[in-house]
């Protein structure tokens, strides 16, 4: 019980003990734990034992012998290590099971030593400090894969009690934490790790084809199945032929479920985790395919509970994965092409073949998931690098017809087979295959009239009719409640046929009306205000590729594209400024749009000239402005094929970007831009300064001495197509070089360059063969040396030529820029006359109403103007003569107000302050005496301008 101290007063400190009751403070006590005091008093502690004495007891030539104090020692050192063992003696505890090891020829006793030192490595290894795991993971590594080349030379026993010691020890998690003072148990990535850099997975997949009976493969299966999570795990049991060995004993296995499950799931973690290269080593032979082959159809006959379901469908998983990762394995060969191809059609296309009756879907989820595996088998056999010759074998069992029967309205009745979810997701699953398969079967394809399917769909897809689907599964996202997953899977059908290229399919969609119907489509999505999500870019996208590829080499075609498609695209394009959408995707829809322009509007005359009366060269040059780097590329090129239409040039001119930027102006800054994205070689100014290479780019620079074959391009020329300097160089060749509106003089040091553009690229293709010619030590004739060196001469003098144009004109710029700040100075020295002057006329009008004297000065002043404005004075006499009737001009009668008190000249009006008048009587008199020139409705009070 806690002590308590009571704080008594002093002859220094007032006594207040009297008034209240003492304070009690508490003793500071050291707290003991239940748990510490029960260890300490019921815990005996364990026993000892020294492992260099007992190595010295096993090897000692006088002790070896004691085969009795061996046991006895033996297990002592089970009983001192019986909560794990510590790092520091993993090492001779291992030496010490070695020794047994190695006397198990003298006496078969020491086996079940052996068998006890095992289970000790089934817990967690202990440790004093965290660093410990780091000082020792290389010796107990080490250790690890000593334990598994002892258990290769040893009976099935100690086989599988490694197997099972090492299984616990991987799988089993550390304890809790122990008190500080006492050892830790090591953390579980610690064990993991040391065990996936020992070669123990290796050992184990050894003693698997090494195993006699049933009852050790388990054993030994189970301890892989456990350890095969990583991918250092399954390699280590892919070197010694895990794989193949599994594989092949699969089909053995047959009727014994333990060995199949273990079997199965151990083999698809290695095609998971293991070496590719390896696993088609292994498995890439017909032993291996035969028996899964084998293995499949034995259960997909002997299905009568949930696990036998369940089994069958991951051997099927086992030999897809199989397929896809061994492209050189026999399939053919071995039949399991028409194995899958048969199944994957039945029962949509009925057979005679009894062994496929036996196979019957029902309500259960492991058929349903069977079918979609049989789906998914065939879209892998559709991109096998052999899918050319697999298709004979898919023909034969009619595959496509099994899956273009799914590709139909979803109305009730349903299959009995497939609920109204199963049948969406299937049908939705089917056209994803399709849409791979049907682009390497077009025979099949035409045979079936699947254009006619498609466009029947795709019909259903968009008429009024009410659907609400699931959205299950991958295939059905974002099409909750809609028809929108079977629209994209439609729409993603035609695209893959369309991209074949076929002139055949292409006219029968063609003569079907494609063209309009997605025309159509597209209108309604152009003209909606919902924002779009990632599906309706995609389907958009899409729909227009599809009319991209139909149009892009048929003038008739374009035809049909016609005025409501040219509307449809101006609508995408200026959706673009006005609906916010992610940028990613802005970018694919506005790339898509383009792309579609392109192919269906440039080269068809009346298409250009509605594109252009709707504004659709306002539109491109818009985009050509906003648009990111990668993109402008696109955007120009469409603009210069556009330009091959002479109205077009009529709509650059008329263009004005953001700050009334001109297409001169914006092709500058575009042209500018990309030389500095090219790291093009100029001084501060712009002026070109290599007069050998004008136009060269970083990638020329990287590219310079390679030497390419024939029938490739070289780097001048890759140049041209892969950024906008030529496609600026054509524009400018159209809107021409001067007198260019919007530019400035600073511009025209640019434009000296873009104007020379096709003189510097041939220099550069001329320096090209040159030093081709001079790398491959070739020597040309004298006449053809002469040829080019003056060809190069040349053309570098016209880009000096240039240089000294540009200096000029940046010359002529500071020049012109002097006379503009003179200009500006004078307009404020104007400025400060024009202060003064106001100044000067405000002293005078102060003097004026403050001095009489001064005032009646200015009226002298101003009546002497007048004077003198009215009569001639001079004195010369010709002038006198000229006016004899002098007495004619002058005034008869008095043009001034004698009243008139102000000094300055009066105008025709005056503003006079009246007040209100109220009387209606005074108001109407007053009214007829003013002129007509006022309105009458106007009120007599406030300011009214009087006649003088």
């Amino acid at each position: 019980m806690a002590a308590a101290l009571t704080v008594q007063s002093s002859g220094f400190f007032p006594d207040y003990s009297k008034d209240q009751e003492s304070v009690p403070l508490p003793v500071i006590h050291h707290v003991i734990t239940d748990k510490e005091l029960h260890t300490k008093v019921h815990q005996p502690t364990p026993p000892e034992i020294n492992l260099e004495k007992l190595l010295k007891l096993l090897t000692n030539k006088h002790s070896k012998s004691l085969i009795e104090r061996h046991y006895r020692a033996i297990k002592l050192l089970c009983s001192c290590y019986k909560n794990g063992i510590h790092l520091k003696d993993v090492k001779l505890v291992l030496e010490v099971l070695k020794k047994c090891h190695e006397y198990l020829n003298i006496d078969t006793g020491y086996e079940e030593s052996v068998c006890s030192i095992l289970n000790l490595l089934s817990k967690p290894f202990l440790k004093s400090k965290v660093s410990e795991e780091i000082t020792f993971l290389p010796t107990v590594s080490q250790c690890m894969t000593e334990l598994g080349l002892a258990a290769e030379d040893s009976s099935d026993n100690i086989k599988c009690t490694t197997a099972e010691a090492i299984s616990k020890l991987y799988t089993t998690p550390s304890r809790n934490r122990e008190p500080v003072h006492d050892p830790q148990p090591v953390s579980t990535k610690f064990i993991k790790e040391c065990i996936s850099k020992s070669e123990i997975c290796k050992s184990l997949a050894e003693c698997l084809g090494q195993a006699s009976d049933n009852s050790t493969r388990y054993i030994l299966l189970k301890a892989l199945s456990a350890l095969s999570d990583s991918k250092l795990t399954c390699d280590g049991m892919l070197l010694v032929g895990g794989a193949s060995n599994i594989c092949l004993h699969l089909s053995q296995d047959v009727n014994d479920y333990k060995l199949l499950f273990l079997g199965v799931e151990t083999l698809w973690n290695i095609l998971e985790y293991g070496s590719v290269e390896q696993i088609q080593n292994q498995l890439s032979n017909l032993e291996c395919l035969l028996a899964l082959k084998h293995t499949f159809l034995t259960h997909i006959w002997q299905c009568h509970s949930h696990a036998d379901r369940q089994l069958r469908n991951d051997i099927f998983v086992i030999i897809t994965l199989v397929i896809s990762k061994c492209p050189d394995a026999p399939l053919l060969e071995s039949g399991l092409v028409h194995v899958i191809a048969s199944y994957a059609s039945y029962p949509e296309v009925p057979t005679r073949d009894q062994s496929m009756q036996l196979l019957k879907f029902s309500k259960h989820p492991e058929d349903f998931e069977l079918k979609k595996l049989f789906f998914n088998a065939i879209n892998i056999l559709c991109v096998h690098p052999e899918a050319k010759t697999m298709v004979k074998a898919l023909k034969r069992s009619q595959v496509m017809l099994a899956l273009y029967s799914y590709v139909i309205p979803i109305k009730e009745p349903m299959p009995k087979e497939w609920s109204l979810s199963e049948f969406e997701e299937l049908q939705l699953h089917a056209m994803a295959v399709l849409a791979v398969y049907a682009s390497i079967a077009l025979e099949d394809h035409v045979e079936l009239q699947g254009n006619a399917r498609v466009l029947a769909m795709l019909d259903w897809c968009v008429n009024a009719e009410e659907f609400g689907g699931h959205g299950n599964s991958f295939y059905g996202a974002g099409g909750r409640g809609s028809k929108r997953a079977q629209m994209r899977y439609c729409i993603r059908l035609l695209r893959s046929i369309c991209n074949t290229g076929d002139e055949e399919i292409l006219q029968d969609l063609t003569d079907q009306g494609i063209i309009s119907q997605l025309v159509a489509i597209l209108s309604a999505c152009s003209s909606s205000t919902d924002i779009n999500d990632a599906v309706d870019i995609e389907l958009q996208c899409d729909m227009l590729f599809i009319l991209a590829i139909l149009c892009e080499s048929d003038i008739h075609r374009k035809e049909l594209f016609g005025e409501s498609g040219v509307k449809m695209m101006a609508q995408f394009m200026t959706k673009y400024f006005t609906v916010t959408k992610g940028p990613v995707e802005n970018h694919k829809l506005v790339l898509s749009t383009v792309d579609c322009i392109w192919s269906t509007v440039i080269g068809c005359y009346l298409n250009e000239i509605c594109l252009l009366e709707k504004e659709g060269a306002f539109l491109l040059l818009d985009l050509l402005e906003t648009c990111p780097e990668k993109m402008q590329n696109v955007v120009m090129g469409i603009i210069v094929d556009l330009m091959e239409n002479k109205n077009t040039l009529k709509h650059l001119g008329i263009w004005r970007g953001d700050e009334n930027k001109t297409i001169g102006k914006l092709l500058v800054d575009l042209w500018t831009g990309e030389e500095k994205r090219l790291n093009v070689q100029r001084d501060d100014k712009g002026v070109v300064t290599d007069f050998v290479n004008p136009l060269k780019t970083n990638f020329q620079s990287l590219h310079e001495y390679i030497i390419v074959p024939m029938h490739f391009a070289s780097p001048a020329i890759v140049d041209i197509p892969d950024n906008l300097r030529a496609k600026i160089y054509s524009l400018f060749s159209k809107i021409g070089f001067q007198n260019v509106e919007g530019l400035q003089a600073k511009d025209y040091i640019v434009v000296s360059i873009i104007e020379h553009y096709l003189d510097f690229k041939t220099l550069e293709v001329w320096q090209e063969i040159r030093d081709e010619l001079t790398k491959e030590q070739i020597e040309p004739v004298s006449t053809d040396k002469e040829c080019i060196s003056t060809i190069i001469h040349i053309l570098q003098h016209k880009a000096k030529e240039v240089a000294r144009k540009q200096t000029a004109l940046i010359d002529h710029h500071g020049d012109l820029e002097v006379l503009e700040e003179l200009d500006f100075y004078s307009k404020i020295k104007e400025s400060y006359k024009q202060e003064e002057k106001r100044y000067q006329d405000f002293v005078h009008f102060v003097e004026r109403t403050s001095n009489h004297a001064a005032l009646k000065n200015a009226r002298r002043i101003q009546l002497e103007h007048i004077q003198q404005s009215r009569t001639f004075h001079g004195s010369d006499k010709d002038l006198e003569d000229r006016f004899k009737n002098l007495e004619e001009r002058k005034i008869q009668h008095e043009t001034l107000d004698p009243k008139l008190q102000t000094t300055v000249f009066c105008g025709r009006n005056v503003i006079v302050q009246s007040t209100k008048m109220e009387d209606p009587v005074v108001k109407e008199l007053e009214r007829s005496m003013l002129p007509k020139v006022f309105d009458d409705t106007e009120s007599s009070s406030g300011a009214e301008i009087l006649e003088l």
